[in-house]
């Protein structure tokens, strides 16, 4: 069974740290975030992945090559957006009769294997994974019968006037007769335009619902909490690297000081270096070649590789991508996110949500926000 996973957008509300790496491409703890659907496909016997690109198409085939977790990999490029199913249609050439459709922007710890039984058992066209979330007015909202037929689909409803807590969860599974709905090279969406007009026809649409984790990592705020809840066993994953006492996990040479305080849950990647004095409080990964001296105070943040970061530094609740350098007596916290190669010097305190675009140099005690 092929599988297809959409991995095409440009990832707006990630940047600075989109800005030289898709979204999808982005570590997790250390992985690529579609390393988690590879996987999913691989546990339910998925062995060949078509990969959706658009934004900086050529990245992906450098990064993931041909296989990954013995899962075959194509790249289908889209020159201009087309929509969810437009993506899907542009991949048709590779698809079979019954293939499953994953969004990258999706972590979930579904079990696709009795969603594709479930869908096979009840005939259906369409089967739809839903999760249910606390306030569905920011997402599709997908009511269904006792059996399990969708009854609607109703996009970002008003605050209270949901039916159902349950949302489309951004996995599908599709018979190759849906494609034939879908036009050639035109952008078309499936949540908007061929779901409903399913509907309409009388096509049978089955939603599934699952129980287990989920979450749309779209934002810094998500993208921080993907990294703690797969840390904390949320996700049922063990981070890469040997594991240590207290949940810290080690990659190959990466040195933590005898002097250093460190709380898990935490990942450090090859080459990490955690010098004398400085305090880690999990769940926070640090990319390879991070090196972080002394006395310095680092709390639930991220570290994409190859960052420096200097004495006397408070980090908590922040994002620095790669080679960005942090020189010294600097606070970076609430939501910041440090774009690459940025340089902050010293004396400089970074809150609120501020964002530094890559190779921006912000000088000794420029910003106090």
């Amino acid at each position: 069974m092929q599988g297809v996973a959409l991995v095409g957008g440009q990832g707006t509300r990630m940047q600075p740290l989109t800005f030289r790496t898709p979204k999808p491409l982005l570590p997790l703890a250390q992985r690529p975030l579609i390393w988690h659907t590879i996987e999913r496909c691989k546990a339910a016997g998925i062995d060949h992945l078509v990969l959706s690109t658009g934004y900086m198409p050529e990245l992906f085939e450098r990064r993931l090559g041909s296989s990954c977790e013995g899962v075959r990999l194509t790249y289908v490029h889209e020159s201009e957006s087309l929509g969810t199913a437009g993506g899907v249609k542009n991949c048709e050439d590779y698809l079979g009769e019954t293939f499953v459709v994953f969004n990258g922007d999706v972590l979930t710890s579904l079990d696709i294997g009795p969603m594709i039984e479930f869908h096979q058992e009840r005939g259906a066209v369409a089967t739809i994974f839903l999760t249910e979330v606390e306030d569905p007015s920011a997402y599709g909202v997908v009511p269904t019968s006792a059996t399990g037929e969708v009854i609607d689909f109703i996009e970002k409803p008003e605050a209270g006037e949901a039916p159902t807590n349950f949302i489309n969860g951004g996995v599908y599974v599709l018979e190759r007769s849906v494609l034939d709905r879908i036009p050639t090279g035109i952008a078309c969406s499936f949540e908007r335009e061929v779901f409903p007009s399913l509907l309409q026809e009388g096509a049978p649409v089955m939603g599934y619902k699952s129980q287990c984790y989920w979450l749309d990592v779209g934002t810094p705020a998500k993208y921080l909490q993907a990294h703690e809840d797969l840390l904390s066993s949320k996700l049922h994953l063990q981070p890469p690297g040997t594991e240590r006492d207290g949940g810290i996990f080690v990659i190959g040479d990466a040195y933590i000081s005898s002097e250093a305080e460190v709380i898990g849950p935490v990942v450090l990647g090859e080459g990490a270096h955690i010098g004398a004095s400085v305090s880690i409080k999990g769940p926070v990964s640090v990319g390879p070649r991070t090196r972080i001296e002394g006395p310095t105070e680092i709390t639930r943040s991220v570290f994409l590789g190859d960052n420096v970061v200097g004495p006397g530094c408070r980090i908590e609740d922040a994002i620095l991508g790669e080679a960005s350098e942090i020189e010294g007596d600097c606070v970076i916290g609430e939501l910041a996110v440090i774009g690459a190669s940025v340089v902050i010097k010293k004396g400089n305190e970074l809150r609120r949500g501020m964002r530094i675009w890559p190779d921006i140099v912000v000088e000794e005690s420029a910003i106090r926000f």
